[in-house]
């Protein structure tokens, strides 16, 4: 594939990018800007920031990115206040500052009372007159995308008092809608000389049929990407026949490869999610047990990637028996693929949510002693991570915060009212508190 054509695809889309970002700053008072994009867009946001914040962007603006969790007001201030700092105390290579080695002052008056937001929005001023100091000929812009939103209720209440109460001048904010957030249309109705809204509209999978058309059309590798994305085309339109014609014709040209073992169970997996969204789980379930056979196959040929073939296939499958609510064969089926994932430190996160698969599982069907020994086994699997990595400060900065670890402290607080073992929960309170913070009992699973 040549680099010029991936660069056009992708470019082009940057460019247009580029051209809504100086429509957002068309009018000096709208300080928040809402991009509406869709779920395979939200990478091209990630890239515009990261692009547009290097030595090759054209926007004015300097774009600073959180994605703390919200709960509640007051925590939400000290996790940014604490993000805020890590990012001022960034390194680059050589041990340097890097804000500092722009010429910023990084002496920042940081607060110790979190109730008000001007805990967190004097810092961004901060910033941003610093930015203004160095030469930055636009204004900081504040990406907001909490991972999590505990109440979008309290989540408005924070907004309407930040615009309520007037942004201050060279500070922005950026926000992005997608199917994992709830749209934002009361600040754009309520506000509307503050707040813009517009819509991507980046056509993604055009830019993907663009990439995947470059090349000999007689190379099955190209041919197989067309395949997979005409695929995806007739899954996403629920074109059932479709789905069988070119899921069987992509299936059995990677069939027809040497170690496409792995793209014949991309296939499959890809129909059976085509009618699991369907509801259709007998069908689903057919194309689970297909790639699951081939999983097995090539674990009897010991390649080198079966292991991980069997264990994301496990997983399909006990996805899929788990809406079919048959939860003991779903319980048995997460918990199979635990010896696939080995000892490799890679692997902890997967067996982490196994283990916690298995557990819900077995909770469901009411077999709680088991369900209580699984999630014991996913909080272990946590302290294997914890071991593999430098300590995190705040908690709210471990990798651990962006798993659903918080669910299997909340399974074994439930299971341990059920079975007795009262015994367990001094150190159970401890180990969640140190891994993922202390608001872990209201983070929603």
């Amino acid at each position: 594939m040549s680099t010029e054509l991936q660069e056009n695809a992708v470019t082009h889309r940057l460019d247009k990018m580029r051209k809504q970002w100086h429509d957002f700053r068309q009018k000096p008072e709208t300080q928040v800007y809402i991009w509406s994009v869709i779920q395979d867009e939200l990478s091209m946001v990630d890239a515009f920031v990261h692009y547009e914040n290097s030595e090759y962007g054209a926007t004015p603006d300097y774009i600073f990115s959180f994605n703390t969790n919200f709960s509640d007001s007051e925590t939400y201030h000290q996790n940014l206040v604490s993000q805020f700092r890590t990012y001022v105390e960034e390194k680059d290579e050589e041990g340097n500052h890097v804000l500092q080695a722009q010429g910023v002052d990084t002496h920042f008056n940081y607060p110790t009372d979190f109730k008000s937001p001007d805990s967190i929005i004097t810092l961004w001023e901060e910033l941003a007159l610093g930015l203004k100091k160095i030469g930055l000929p636009g204004n900081l812009v504040i990406r907001l995308q909490p991972e999590q939103i505990a109440s979008f209720k309290l989540w408005q209440t924070w907004w309407d008092k930040l615009i309520g109460e007037g942004i201050p001048q060279h500070l922005c904010f950026l926000l992005v809608e997608s199917p994992d957030y709830p749209a934002y249309d009361h600040w754009v109705d309520t506000y509307p000389a503050t707040v813009k809204r517009i819509t991507a509209d980046l056509d993604m999978i055009g830019a993907m049929e663009e990439l995947a058309s470059e090349g000999d059309m007689t190379d099955p590798g190209v041919q197989f990407r067309l395949l997979f994305l005409e695929l995806g085309k007739a899954s996403g339109q629920q074109d059932f026949e479709e789905v069988e014609r070119i899921g069987q014709k992509a299936f059995h040209l990677a069939q027809a490869q040497v170690g496409w073992e792995h793209l014949q169970i991309a296939v499959l997996e890809a129909m059976a999610s085509a009618y699991l969204a369907a509801k259709n789980l007998k069908r689903a379930l057919l194309y689970n047990e297909k790639s699951l056979e081939i999983a097995l196959a090539a674990y009897d040929d010991e390649l080198e990637a079966a292991p991980v073939l069997l264990a994301q296939t496990h997983m399909f499958k006990a996805s899929t028996l788990m809406m079919k609510g048959d939860f003991e064969a779903a319980a048995q089926t997460y918990e199979a693929t635990i010896p696939f994932l080995g000892q490799d430190p890679k692997t902890y996160f997967n067996k982490l949510e196994a283990w916690r698969m298995a557990g819900l599982a077995y909770e469901k069907d009411k077999q709680n002693r088991k369900a209580w020994a699984c999630n014991l086994e996913a909080l272990h699997t946590a302290s294997e991570i914890a071991e593999t990595m430098p300590e995190a400060s705040p908690p709210e900065a471990s990798p651990l915060v962006h798993t659903p670890l918080h669910c299997v402290g909340q399974a074994l607080l439930r299971l341990m009212e059920n079975l007795g073992h009262y015994e367990y929960e001094e150190t159970i309170q401890e180990q969640l508190n140190h891994f993922v913070g202390p608001n872990w009992q209201e983070k929603p699973c």
